[in-house]
């Protein structure tokens, strides 16, 4: 959930970025809910929440006293969703997901077009879909993407470390992991 929030929050600080003349909204704070399961155990080692959204774009509003945030747009539904960054466009998103939906039992590397994110669709895939991907990054030319895999040495995914004693997550750096460029396409 926390990645999710991060996803949401980095979006919607680039789109306040627009000279709108508009307003901000000074309706109620929604409080919308959402059906939440653990997920101590997951195999993606993020976080310990997976959160599937109940709410609309057109109902995802900030807190009435928010001055900063307009035109919140969710991007991602369901699945563990990590590192988005920008393309120097600001036009496509690069980020490490996995999504069982989608295939992905282990983190690999999407792309999206934020103006054309429909719920439920997949983004398109970067990695191999094989071992374990992070760390993305567009290169200058934003159309390359930089990221690390797994996959040469086993195209399974790698043992997630136990969590610590407080239960927080341990970020692995896997001896396997090699750098690879792809462009969007995955080529």
């Amino acid at each position: 959930m926390k990645h999710l929030w991060i996803l949401l929050f980095a979006i919607a600080f680039c789109a306040c970025q627009n000279t709108s003349k508009e307003s901000a909204s000074n309706s109620e704070n929604p409080h919308h809910s959402s059906s939440e399961k653990s997920n101590e155990s997951s195999p993606h080692g993020h976080g310990n929440q997976e959160t599937k959204a109940v709410v609309s774009n057109d109902e995802l509003k900030p807190y009435p006293n928010e001055k900063h945030f307009k035109n919140l747009r969710q991007l991602t539904w369901g699945g563990d969703n990590a590192e988005a960054y920008w393309s120097l466009e600001d036009d496509k998103l690069v980020f490490q997901a996995s999504n069982k939906e989608w295939g992905a039992d282990c983190d690999q590397i999407y792309v999206l077009d934020p103006s054309d994110v429909k719920e439920g669709e997949m983004p398109q895939l970067v990695s191999t879909g094989k071992g374990r991907t992070t760390c993305s990054y567009f290169m200058p030319n934003s159309k390359d993407i930089i990221y690390a895999s797994t996959h040469l040495v086993d195209e399974n995914c790698p043992p997630v470390p136990e969590r610590r004693e407080d239960k927080k997550y341990v970020w692995p750096i896997y001896d396997s992991f090699d750098i690879f460029v792809a462009d969007e396409n995955g080529n």
